[in-house]
């Protein structure tokens, strides 16, 4: 009864924050907030800090799917314009909310495991939870300075005009000339085979074409 009523709960939430996203998208709100915050002048690494201050926040007190749903319609438009890769802080974004779900002194998780396990008073659960929160932290940071290790396919800068170059002369070089190909067609005349002593030989007339009298 108490896992029907959670996921009901779940439901619920992610059909409101779907239908607020549809009226959000609609009315155009999402632009209008994406130039106020284009026109604070600020670094976009601000911004990005400022982003991942309110998803620790939402992740301590939403679920996951309903946080995203609630806010993406204005944050992601946003990204885009500060010119952060999309799949990337797709990455960040679910690693951002997983951490505020352990964070003190909410962390949804971590009364979730209280609620199994209730011999083991809360302050220990927050006190165990310290190690995984500091590693949490430091890969957020790597991933944040790094962001080519946050994707599923590192990106690969495009070949520089000198590399284009030179695996165009090696292309070059590396192709018979014209000339060759002419004489090799020209010497691969071949005479009929003989089956003299009982191998069969293969003899290429190399002896020069007439030459017409005058």
């Amino acid at each position: 009864t108490e896992t029907a009523g959670s996921t009901g709960m779940i439901y619920l939430i992610i059909i409101g924050a779907s239908i607020f996203s549809y009226f959000v998208t609609l009315s155009g709100l999402s632009e209008s907030f994406v130039e106020s915050v284009s026109g604070w002048g600020v670094n976009r690494f601000v911004i990005l800090l400022m982003l991942y201050v309110m998803y620790l926040i939402l992740g301590s007190i939403f679920d996951t799917v309903a946080a995203m749903v609630l806010t993406l319609p204005f944050v992601f438009p946003l990204i885009l314009n500060l010119g952060f890769d999309p799949i990337w802080f797709g990455v960040i974004n679910v690693m951002v909310i997983e951490i505020g779900m352990i964070t003190p002194p909410i962390g949804i998780n971590v009364f979730v495991l209280h609620g199994m396990a209730r011999n083991i008073p809360l302050p220990t659960i927050f006190r165990g939870i310290v190690p995984f929160l500091i590693a949490d932290v430091a890969k957020l940071a790597v991933l944040t300075v790094f962001p080519d290790l946050g994707k599923p396919i590192p990106a690969f800068s495009p070949p520089t005009p000198s590399e284009t170059q030179a695996r165009t002369n090696f292309s070059t070089a590396s192709a018979p000339s014209p000339a060759k190909t002419m004489l090799d067609s020209g010497t691969s005349a071949q005479r009929p085979t003989s089956s003299s002593g009982g191998s069969d030989m293969i003899m290429t007339d190399w002896s020069a074409p007439p030459i017409p009298s005058p």
